[in-house]
Order: C-alpha cells, then structure tokens, then sequence
C-alpha cells in the first residue's frame, strides 16, 4: 500500500496527515471502507513511521475484507511500536480470526499487559483459550476482566458465553442475568440466557427470553432453532403444532435456496464405486452421539463407502482425535460459513450428506438448504423433522415411526431400517452390582435424563408414584442450585417433600455408569424420552419404565424395552405407569433377576446389532443413491 502511494506522496503531501486521518474515520463511520482504505493509506505514506496511522489502514482493510493485508498493516504498525496496545490487539485478533487461536493468544495477552482495560482483548483471548483446550486459564482471564471493569455488559455477557461453552449452565445464566442489567435487552444476551435455562430445565423461561431475543432478531436461525428444540421438551404442543413450526422456520430460511443448482456428475453412479458419504455434526466429541455414530465408523465396508466427516464445532478432545484417525476424510469446518461449507461439499463431491444435528446446537442446516449433495438426510441428533424440503430422508425404524402414523408430520421420505441406530456401550464399564434394595432396604427410583425433559407431567406423575409407596425414593441427576429448589418446590406442590428426593450433581462418565448400582428402577421422561441415559442404564442392569407416545420422540424409550423382550416396562398410559412402578418395587426378587440378566442380553445382541445395523445402512444409503441416479437418467 505504501508503495502504491509514493508517487502520490511527492504531489500532496502539503494536504496534511490530519485531513486524511479525519477523511478517513468520517468514511468509517459511513461503512465506506474502501475509500477508508485509500484515506489511511495516504496517511501512512505522508507519516511510514506513524504505528497509529498502520492501525486505522489496518483496521479499515479488515473492514472492507481485505484480511491478509490487515494482517500486515497491524504486523508494520507492532515493527514501528512495540508498545502499541491497539496493533497487538488487531494482530491478535485476525489470527483469531483464521482460527490460528495459539498464535492469537500471545498478542492479545501482550495488547492486555500493555493496557489493561482493552476490553476485546480478554474476551477474544479467553476464547481462544478455551478452544486450545485451556479452560483454567481462560475463566481466570474473564474473572480478572470482570473485576477489573465490573460494569462492562459485554466482558460479563463473554464469561456467560465461556462458562455455557464449559457447560457451567448455572453460573452462566448469572453472568447473562449481569449483562441484561448492564444493557437491558440485549438480544444476544437473551438468547444465550435461554438457552442455558433450556439445559436446567426451566422450560417457561427458556421460551420466554428466546421469544424476546427473536422479537428483536426473527431472522437469526440459530436461534430459530434453538427455540424449535426446546419446544420439544415443552410438552405444550401437539405433533401437528410443532410441524407447522418447523414449516415456518423452512418458509424463513430455505426459500431462497430452493432454486439453488445441484451438482449433476453424480449421474453416472454405479454400485461398482466407492459412495461417497458425509456426515455433518459439531458432536464429533465427548458427546452422547458417539455412542451411537462410532460404530459406522468401526464397521464401515470401506470398498464400498467413503465416509468425509465436517466438523462444526471449535473445540477437539480425544475422542474427536479418535473419530479423526478413523474417518476416511477430515474437515474442520467451525470457522466455515454456511456457503463456504457448502462449496466445500460441492468440491468433495458428497453423493450422500447426512446431518446428524437437527436443531440441536451448532447444525448447519443452512447449509443442506443450499442443496450442496444430491441425496440429503438427517439422522441421530433431533428425533423430528427438520422442516426443510431440501433433506429428502430422515432415517428411522418402524417402532418408533410406525408406518402410516408419523409421515403426517415429516417434510422428509422415512427411510425405515430394521432399528434406528445401534449403541457401543463404553469400553471401560463396571460391573454390574446387586439390587441396591436387597442391601438399604429403600426402593431407588431415579431419572438422570437431561433437566429439560422433567415435565410437570413427569413430576406429576413421579410423586404420585412415591405417595403409593413406602420406603421410597427419587434420585434425581445433573442437580445444580436452580433446578434442585425448582424440583423441591414443584414436588412439593403434589405432598412430596425434599426427604423423598435426592439430587445428583453431574458426574464424569466413569462416576455416573457407577451411580446405577445406587438404582432399582429408572423412569423415563416423557414426551421427550432418553436415548444414551436409557442404554446406559440398561447396560449397567438397570431397567427402565417407560411411557409409549405419540410421536418419535416420545415411543424410544417403550420400543427399546419392547426390543429387549421386556414388554412389562412399556406402558400405555400414565395410570398403568404408575401402577407398574408401584408393581415393581414390590417385587425385588422380579427386579433382581431383571438386573442379573440385562447386560448379558444386551451384550449377545449389541455387537452383532452394530455389524448388522452398518451394513444395512450402507445398503440403504447405496440403493437411495442408485435410485436417484437411475431416475435422474431417464429424465
């Protein structure tokens, strides 16, 4: 830029630094950024030796897009002072920005040591900190940042978003509340409060701010979605309710891609090629689906798929390492756009794309509204449609959509196998104990499913259970101080009182498979049953009682004891759920040959289930890939 400038330097420099500078932040202000850039680059060349004047030309290239020489410019600002906050701040920030989050820490620390009240700075380090894996360091940074300036709304709106990201649910719906009273209304505030309200399962509220967050932003689908998955767990709304809203969350946002082209080499597919499957998740960690995706990865028949995995969320651990070095191809797509994704598919060439989020977090169903594959399906993560005509399948079984019953309800064809999933039980499982009530003489019931599938259904229903019974009690898992007073309160409403409860905090994975031997019988939630927190109480030789629905979500739990021939744990209704609990903790030597003989039947049925469920899906994908090409060809 500078060069570009010199013949330009000798004929107006009478003009002054000032003028330009003054140009030059007037253009900023009016989002002119090219004519910025050309304003600070003359200012740069009447004062090279200005570090000031490198960080506005730096600042208004990064505005107008132009990263790679920002990055200079903030680089050439750094070499002419290297005690300018501002220019270690920006550098700092575009190797954020590229996702280089080591190269990014550094200068954001030295731009923080050189003034300590640069606010940005401590929240783009923690960060980027936080995505290296560095959680300790990073909320001592933001704690450190909100002492220091108590009554900046977005440092305490930036330790709520890195205390969400580390689950601390409850301490980051204090940090949002902080900010709210700060900026009232803040829209982004709103929604990520929430959002975490959603995970402590304050269902009312979740929907009460998100509501007020899209008042203010009805075009942001982040959120859109995030409201559709906690209606969910509401329970207010009837199956062809919550289909007309996913209808309007596709009449929003896909309706502009329905035009979009669809890549056509995929014509010439033949069955004697490799298919080429993606799977588009930002789960691909320490997460509930791995259970579940893992096993298509292990028993893959790699002469005949070829599996591209796109991961969309930021942060790895080891079990993304894993999932990594067992994929055929690999894409870190966090920092990608909706656009850019899709081009990344296009380029791949995907015959098959597979989301396997829904509406939970981090989906990129703006990317399969771009239609980047020619066959799109969604599976595992959102037992529900997406809303979006651009996925043609959502894969299933007929238990949990039965035929004829729930295709009502589905934008998507239900690509019924013989099971929906398979599950890999975690290798480092203990054993399975006694019945806990042949040694305290106290019948556990208990429910460590997600806070937000606790119904006042449920609730209503659960302490109708404990008044019937003596010597009774309900552990209750993932407790925190919210939604324990909450449960307390809502309990006691129905003559049931905090002697009867107990609340388990959550526990890491080896401490919770151990809790089950604290357990004689689990009750699941509806309408929103357990997936994982069914199979792994099953497997530590815990049965689960069941209440068969009517929509997907709500018949997994009654067709998974079905499966396992144990039809006595999937009721009907209510009245006979109770009655069964009841049944049951009457009957110990009934339940304790039920636990002695749970995991050995699942354990004959899972791994064969697991060889057996890839192949059939494999077969699946291929055939829906072959009908396409044949179909397409004879257009």
């Amino acid at each position: 830029m500078f060069r570009r400038l010199l013949p330009w330097l000798g004929k107006h420099a009478e003009s002054g630094y000032d003028t330009f500078t003054a140009d030059g932040n007037r253009q900023l202000k009016n989002h002119e950024f090219d004519a910025a850039v050309i304003s600070f680059g003359k200012a740069v060349a009447l004062e090279p030796h200005r570090s000031t004047a490198y960080v506005s030309l730096g600042y208004a290239l990064k505005e107008a897009g132009n990263i790679d020489e920002a990055a200079q410019a903030f680089n050439d600002a750094i070499a002419k002072d290297s005690k300018n906050a501002e220019a270690f701040y920006f550098a700092g920030n575009i190797a954020h920005i590229r996702g280089g989050h080591s190269s990014a820490v550094p200068k954001l620390l030295i731009a923080i040591q050189l003034d300590k009240f640069l606010a940005p700075a401590y929240s783009e380090a923690a960060l980027s900190l936080f995505q290296l894996g560095r959680f300790t360091e990073a909320l001592t940074l933001m704690s450190n940042a909100v002492t220091l300036m108590p009554s900046n709304a977005m440092l305490h709106f930036a330790m709520g978003n890195l205390l969400a990201e580390a689950t601390l649910y409850t301490e980051a719906v204090q940090s949002y509340k902080i900010t709210l009273g700060l900026w009232p209304g803040l829209a982004e505030a709103l929604a990520n409060l929430g959002n975490c309200e959603r995970h402590l399962g304050n269902i009312d509220q979740a929907l009460l701010h998100l509501d007020a967050a899209l008042k203010q932003q009805p075009n942001n689908a982040a959120w859109q979605s995030t409201r559709l998955f906690t209606l969910q767990y509401a329970g207010t709304f009837d199956c062809q309710a919550l289909f007309e809203e996913h209808l309007k969350f596709a009449d929003r946002f896909e309706s502009q891609w329905l035009t979009s082209p669809v890549r056509s080499s995929f014509d010439s597919f033949n069955k004697d090629r490799r298919l080429r499957v993606g799977y588009v998740s930002g789960d691909f960690r320490q997460h509930s689906l791995l259970y579940f995706f893992e096993p298509v990865l292990t028993f893959r028949n790699s002469s005949r798929i070829e599996i591209f995995c796109y991961y969309t969320y930021p942060v790895s651990d080891i079990i993304t390492d894993r999932l990594q070095k067992n994929s055929d191809h690999w894409r870190n797509c966090a920092s990608l756009s909706d656009g850019e994704l899709s081009d990344q598919i296009r380029a791949d060439s995907i015959d098959v794309l597979i989301d396997l989020s829904g509406h939970t977090g981090h989906n990129r169903l703006l990317t399969f509204a771009r239609k980047p594959a020619p066959i799109q399906m969604t599976w595992l993560g959102y037992q529900a449609t997406t809303g979006l005509s651009a996925i043609d399948y959502r894969i299933t079984d007929g238990a949990i959509d039965p035929p004829g019953q729930t295709e009502k309800y589905h934008t998507e064809k239900l690509l019924r196998l013989s099971r929906a999933a398979s599950f890999e039980p975690d290798p480092r499982s203990p054993p399975v104990g006694r019945l806990p009530f042949v040694e305290s003489a106290v019948f556990t019931y208990a429910c460590l499913n997600n806070p937000a599938k606790i119904t006042y259904d449920f609730i209503a229903v659960a302490a109708a259970i404990l008044k019937h019974t003596e010597n009774t009690r309900l552990m209750l898992g993932n407790a925190n101080a919210s939604n324990s007073a909450a449960l307390v309160s809502a309990f006691a409403s129905h003559g049931i009182y905090d002697n009867r409860l107990a609340f388990i905090p959550k526990l890491g994975m080896q401490e919770y498979l151990a809790l089950h031997d604290q357990i004689d019988l689990a009750l699941d939630t509806f309408p929103y049953n357990g997936g994982t927190t069914t199979m792994h109480s099953l497997w530590m030789g815990v049965p689960v009682l069941a209440l068969d629905g009517e929509s997907s979500i709500s018949r997994v739990g009654a067709k998974i004891m079905q499966g396992l021939g144990l039809p006595k744990f999937a009721c009907e209704n209510k009245e006979t759920f109770v009655e069964r609990a009841i049944e049951l903790a009457r009957s110990p030597a009934y339940m304790q040959e039920i636990r002695a003989l749970l995991r050995s039947r699942m354990s004959s049925v899972l791994v064969e289930q697991s060889k057996e469920f890839v192949q059939e899906l494999e077969c699946a994908l291929i055939e829906c890939a072959y009908e396409y090409s044949t179909n397409h060809a004879e257009r």
